[in-house]
């Protein structure tokens, strides 16, 4: 019988059996629709073609058109600020110098070196915290020569010296003068000198706000004192005439809290570059350091613009030192000679100060020096142990050593680096 899907069958075959038909059966070809796989196949040969094409663009006409179209290389170019780079194994291994001051009591505030004379402020409450409760003097001298156990002889306590609020803070001494901050916790408190000469101890300033960071050069002292929640005050105080002046007023955030420093016959602050808005100030981007040279009777303030902003600028006379951030752990270190472009210390700097003839900063808990003179840097404390700068003046270096006991006392080092040390 002829039906329907008969025809359809043999229509289908003479069909396919045609030399002349190009196309292959249906029944013969291999259906990659149907498969499971499928899908994932379509999205791997996209992906194949995507990263093709992404090669060719990167690693072809990329490097091909940029190396066209590549500006010249310049000549002559300088570089604004001056940059050096610290590299320990360049350093130069000052650890031999280190010795370490046992004092008796737990806990030591802000040691302070001058002249073979080191002071700090120390004690603690009933419940065992730190308490600026009295004043100790370590003369270096006989302190280094003497047998460990008849050391604390060296080590004399100001007994007429006692605390009236609720720390003893920011000690500083020299031949003639002792000053410290007699502070209260909440806030508010005085600044005190004691004549060592004649035994007599003074007020100089009771001032309100957080404890000042007092510098002293001779017989002059110097502080920033917070008048408001948006401007500060810089003092100068001579401790012989008992006579206080009035540096500048600093009226901008980003500086107010920026401590003035005296050093060398020299006062030296930070604020906003000269000619610039109110909003640019207080932006804080662009700093100078001011400064008096105390040597000059005419007192004239002379402007270094910096580029920068500008935190905490020291001197020792000849050279300035500042970061560019407000104690941040990323702050950049910087040295200003003369008129020179700033110069580029280290970066991640923590702590900071100026001696006679080289720069001492901490990073990564190691403290370091850098000489300006020869470019020679130098390692003070010793790298596998964790150090945190107290202070340095004149020759000396102080800092706590934080590796370990750190919960029973403090452990404060020192070294004093010969002047030949860098040569």
């Amino acid at each position: 019988m002829n039906w329907p899907g008969n025809k359809r069958r043999r229509a289908r075959k003479r069909h396919y059996l045609d030399p002349g038909n190009m196309y292959p059966a249906p029944e013969r070809q291999i259906r990659l629709q149907s498969k499971s796989f499928y899908p994932l196949l379509k999205i791997a040969l996209f992906a194949l073609i995507i990263i093709g094409l992404f090669c060719l663009i990167f690693f072809v006409f990329v490097p091909m058109f940029s190396s066209m179209f590549a500006p010249e290389p310049a000549e002559d170019i300088v570089l604004q600020p001056q940059t050096v780079v610290a590299k320990d194994p360049n350093a130069l291994d000052f650890t031999r110098y280190i010795k370490e001051i046992i004092f008796r009591r737990r806990r030591i505030f802000n040691p302070y070196y001058n002249t073979g004379e080191i002071i700090v402020s120390e004690g603690t409450d009933n419940s065992g915290s730190p308490k600026g409760l009295n004043i100790h003097i370590v003369d270096l001298e006989p302190y280094e020569t003497m047998q460990v156990d008849a050391r604390k002889d060296a080590i004399k306590q100001q007994m007429d010296i006692t605390v009236k609020n609720d720390d003893l803070l920011n000690v500083i001494l020299n031949e003639k003068f002792i000053v410290w901050v007699d502070s209260k916790r909440n806030g508010g408190g005085s600044i005190f000198c004691k004549n060592r000469s004649q035994d007599e101890i003074f007020v100089i300033k009771e001032y309100a706000g957080r404890a000042p960071e007092i510098s002293m050069d001779g017989d002059l002292i110097t502080w920033n004192e917070q008048t408001g929640e948006k401007s500060s005050i810089i003092y100068l105080y001579d401790l012989s005439r008992r006579r206080n002046v009035t540096i500048a007023t600093l009226e901008s955030v980003p500086y107010m809290a920026s401590p003035s420093f005296i050093g060398g016959g020299e006062l030296v602050w930070a604020d906003g570059e000269e000619n610039q808005t109110e909003h640019e100030r207080s932006q804080g981007q662009k700093s100078a350091i001011y400064s008096v040279n105390l040597k000059d009777e005419t007192h004239p303030i002379n402007i270094y613009p910096t580029g920068m902003y500008v935190y905490g600028p020291i001197t020792n006379g000849s050279v300035r030192a500042w970061i560019d951030a407000n104690n941040s752990p990323g702050a950049t270190l910087y040295l200003g000679l003369e008129d020179n472009p700033p110069r580029k210390v280290d970066t991640d700097v923590t702590g900071y100060a100026l001696c006679d003839n080289f720069v001492v900063y901490c990073k990564n808990e190691v403290i370091y020096a850098y000489n300006w003179t020869n470019g020679v840097f130098a390692v003070i404390s010793k790298p596998n142990l964790k150090a945190a700068l107290a202070s340095a003046r004149q020759n000396c270096v102080i800092w706590y050593d934080m590796t370990s006991h750190i919960e029973v006392r403090d452990i404060v080092n020192y070294s004093r680096i010969p002047d030949n040390a860098f040569d």
